[in-house]
């Protein structure tokens, strides 16, 4: 009896000890250097998309920062779609642009994964202005879109 009492106390010691081993930098943190986002070389809306579903995941939230994220990420779901047939669908990615906004600014969401956000709405926002064009280091490289303004 006091065995299994023991044994039992100890895995549950043991279980709660390890919810709280995220570091610093988040519990959606890849663990390759630089961390989220998109840098030099990397796709900008594959790593929105990334950190969309894994905060959305683990997030508690109403209905309504719901329907915030699966329009983000039903939008940026198309945008690559579109992308991947050499159209830069601009609105489209203004769209989820706008839901990316408000879902930085929601309370629901936790303050470190508000500022995941905030940072791929700067660099979507990028992607908006610039395109997919070599010259500029911040975008993604290696597609032959054309832009659609």
């Amino acid at each position: 009896m006091i065995r299994r009492t023991l044994l039992q106390t100890l895995m549950i010691a043991a279980a709660v000890s390890t919810l709280g081993a995220d570091d610093r930098r988040g519990p959606y943190h890849d663990g390759r250097r630089g961390g989220y986002g998109a840098g030099p070389g990397r796709n900008a809306v594959r790593a929105a998309i990334r950190d969309l579903n894994g905060i959305f995941r683990h997030a508690r939230v109403d209905r309504h920062e719901g329907e915030h994220f699966r329009r983000a990420l039903r939008e940026l779901d198309e945008f690559e779609r579109q992308a991947s047939r050499g159209r830069f669908d601009r609105s489209r990615l203004d769209r989820a642009i706008d839901n990316m906004k408000d879902l930085a600014r929601a309370d629901q969401v936790w303050p470190q994964d508000r500022r995941i956000i905030a940072r791929h709405v700067q660099e979507l926002r990028r992607l908006r202005d610039y395109g997919f064009d070599s010259r500029f280091d911040n975008g993604p490289r290696g597609y032959g879109y054309r832009r659609d303004d």
